[in-house]
């Protein structure tokens, strides 16, 4: 009896390992890796009207997904494809805890806009059409 309980344990141990190891995350089909930033290692210029984000080293634009933080502390995360802003840009207080997120299309903000209190409550929600604000703020 007792050995039958082991290779069940076993079996249910190794069952979990195989499915956590073979789940794929489904978000949107994104791949989830991001590339770490330091605070001051971008700068933002404009082209056309647009925001472009830059390396400060290779002056080039960036790509990908990014997280700007250091061992301690978050302060953003933003999606740029050839230096636009494309996706989810978000902002955090010092304690950790958001103070905005918006999505972005071509670098111009489209659809919600949410801002949050420093204890985390949402403040306000605004609503965007391809960089216009529309509805109430």
């Amino acid at each position: 009896m007792i050995k039958t309980f082991k290779s069940l344990g076993k079996l249910f141990v190794l069952s979990c390992i195989l499915c956590f190891s073979s789940c794929k995350n489904t978000n949107e089909n994104k791949d989830m890796s991001f590339t770490l930033k330091g605070r001051n290692s971008y700068f933002v210029d404009s082209h056309n009207g647009i925001s472009v984000y830059r390396d400060n080293d290779t002056r080039k634009p960036l790509n990908g997904y990014y997280v700007i933080a250091n061992e301690s502390t978050k302060w953003e995360e933003f999606d740029v494809d050839n230096g636009v802003l494309n996706g989810d840009y978000i902002i955090y207080h010092n304690n950790g805890n958001k103070f905005s997120e918006a999505k972005y299309v071509k670098g111009k903000l489209h659809v919600e806009e949410k801002t949050y209190s420093l204890t985390g409550a949402l403040s306000k929600v605004s609503n965007y059409s391809h960089g216009v604000l529309y509805g109430r703020p």
